[in-house]
């Protein structure tokens, strides 16, 4: 028996004879592994008296086996560790509650079915989900490990109604919340900064001492952002209600 590559793509062929007759097959894959399994299961068959199939037979794998493989593949291919393990874990979690043990049993209706879990999130997040499953049966058909793909006729969630806009606390509002009496000292002080200067919370963390002057009650923020001019410095100043710039001459230190 010959296994052999043939091609642009890489297809393996396998070749062998048999009571004089001349058995010559594609495996419909690149993966030499999945190949060699192939061609052992067609010269099985062809020796058992059995016709040769049009389709190879599949290997008798399991989701996660072949989750497993597909966990390699992604590593090999120079993904993050964290970018694999979310989307394999996402995958398994699909797999599980599906209840398909083996490939053949992992169809379209169990795939929707599973995806029930998510019906409560917002649209981004389940095509996430989606979008994960659909590559992974993409890439199983596409290296001949499965003969379909199950995930192909799950069509993608459709965008919720836009979210309410992000607004700033009303001093009504921020006095409630700088009046609960458990509130941390410190936290309530850090909120009406944050109120007042509209700094970002990372802004907040880096601020210095010296940058704020106690005569003028301003902050002196100093951006390092590529779109605002390097060597500026900004004072961010204003009340609960609205917010002033108002940019000053003086060099970086």
């Amino acid at each position: 028996m010959q296994i052999y590559r043939s091609g642009k793509r890489g297809i393996y062929w396998v070749r062998f004879q048999h009571e004089g007759i001349d058995y010559r097959q594609s495996l419909r894959t690149s993966e030499a592994k999945v190949a060699r399994h192939k061609a052992a299961e067609i010269h099985r068959r062809v020796l058992a008296g059995e016709r040769a199939s049009d389709e190879p037979t599949q290997p008798e794998l399991t989701c996660l086996d072949l989750l497993a493989e597909y966990r390699d593949h992604l590593l090999r291919r120079g993904r993050t560790k964290r970018h694999v393990t979310e989307t394999c874990a996402t995958i398994a979690r699909i797999i599980a509650d599906s209840g398909a043990v083996a490939m053949k049993e992992f169809d379209t209706p169990s795939i929707e079915r599973s995806l029930g879990y998510l019906a409560d999130r917002s649209a981004r997040t389940q095509n996430m989900a989606i979008g994960a499953v659909r590559a992974w049966c993409r890439w199983l058909a596409r290296t001949g490990r499965w003969t379909k793909d199950p995930a192909q006729a799950i069509d993608k969630a459709r965008s919720q109604p836009a979210r309410l806009p992000r607004r700033a606390l009303t001093p009504e509002e921020l006095d409630v919340l700088t009046s609960i009496p458990t509130i941390n000292p410190s936290r309530r002080l850090l909120y009406g900064v944050a109120a007042a200067s509209g700094l970002r919370r990372s802004e907040l963390a880096a601020l210095q001492v010296s940058d704020v002057e106690f005569s003028g009650s301003t902050i002196v923020h100093r951006s390092h952002s590529k779109r605002m001019r390097a060597g500026s410095t900004f004072t961010r100043c204003g009340s609960h209600s609205a917010h002033t710039w108002q940019r000053l001459a003086s060099p970086y230190p």
